[in-house]
């Protein structure tokens, strides 16, 4: 008889940590830092309850529902309702928001040290091509993700940090009141998008780690063992990021979201360094975009009306967010911003009850 393969809490961690810090996980908190300086951590305060809290919810309420995400609300939604208001979140989330914009802030992330880089579009072409051999052999994504891309992720934005905040000068208070800042980390954490993503990213390790070791009890324990780690690595790397860019609020001023990391960087680092800034926001890009046109895929692989390979639902998703990618950064957000408004408190609701529901099972 075969020995299954456990993975360990902390590369499911990694994995799932890795599948959340894409291009807004980035951006957002760098924002925030440099526009409100001293009250940063009243910022972190804030984004941390919708960035990190509301995905913890979400990876609490996979458990009941065995990983299977069209469970998780067949109870209190019919199910013709539920399969499109999933369709309608997804689309936002992934084609329409969060697939584009990791195109676009490793672009421009990578044209700072680059400037002969191609245009966008032959960028975005072999940007997805890379998703795209990622995911033939889907059953490494977890080992590919967890050992190896993540640990490098998290040594250069480390470095990044380290160095910023060694390098940095005074705070200034904003003129803004504590509380309407509060009140905007808290809009602002809606748009990483992370309580969607902790569901679906959840339900897709859920299965893999289940495929791979015949045991849903495993299954559902790794992933929410993996998932407090990653939330946790989420708190702690919003606060360091703010604080660096509160530091450098001065020199960061007037800059538009994707452009901040690389020039945090080239600040602190210097010219020779500054391009580790580079491989921290591509790999975090790369790394968030495969977890992103995997969920999507098989979303439409299931659910489409007309049975379509999943390698024909693979490509339908890459070719949606290659013309999305052709946008600039403040369009996609034109688009993203008031879908996220209409769709997060809803989601968040239909959280709370399902957990509500379940309490008893949870608490065992």
């Amino acid at each position: 008889m075969a020995q299954h393969k456990y993975p360990s809490p902390l590369v499911v961690g990694l994995a799932l940590f890795s599948m959340f810090f894409g291009s807004g996980n980035l951006i957002f908190p760098l924002m925030l830092g440099a526009k409100y300086e001293g009250y940063f951590y009243i910022c972190a305060l804030g984004f941390t309850i919708t960035a990190v809290l509301l995905p913890t919810l979400g990876i609490m309420a996979m458990l009941p529902a065995q990983g299977h995400y069209e469970k998780l609300f067949e109870q209190l939604l019919p199910k013709r309702i539920s399969r499109w208001f999933f369709f309608i979140a997804l689309v936002a989330w992934i084609p329409l928001g969060s697939g584009p914009r990791c195109v676009l802030l490793a672009y421009a992330s990578i044209k700072t040290y680059i400037p002969t880089l191609p245009h966008i579009w032959i960028f975005s072409l072999f940007f997805l091509a890379i998703v795209y051999f990622s995911l033939i052999n889907r059953h490494r994504v977890i080992d590919f993700l967890g050992k190896i891309l993540t640990p490098i992720l998290l040594i250069t934005i480390f470095a990044m940090i380290i160095s910023s905040l060694i390098t940095g000068g005074s705070l200034e208070i904003p003129e803004e009141s504590p509380g309407k800042i509060f009140l905007n980390s808290l809009v602002d954490g809606y748009y990483t998008q992370d309580l969607i993503a902790a569901i679906f990213f959840s339900s897709a390790l859920v299965t893999m780690i289940y495929k791979n070791t015949g045991s849903m009890r495993t299954a559902l324990q790794k992933t929410w063992q993996g998932g407090l780690i990653a939330v946790a690595l989420l708190a702690l790397l919003y606060g360091a990021l703010m604080a660096s860019s509160a530091i450098h609020g001065e020199e960061l001023a007037g800059l538009s979201g994707e452009q901040l990391v690389s020039k945090l960087a080239h600040i602190t680092l210097g010219s020779t360094f500054g391009g580790i800034s580079s491989v921290a926001v591509s790999l975090a890009c790369l790394t968030t975009e495969i977890a992103l046109v995997l969920v999507f895929a098989d979303f439409l692989t299931e659910h489409l009306p007309h049975k379509h390979s999943r390698q024909a639902c693979l490509l339908i998703t890459l070719a949606l967010i290659f013309l999305m990618s052709l946008l600039p950064f403040e369009g996609i957000m034109a688009v993203v911003a008031p879908a996220m408004q209409a769709i997060y408190p809803i989601l968040f609701l239909l959280v709370l009850r399902t957990l509500w529901r379940a309490r008893k099972s949870l608490a065992h």
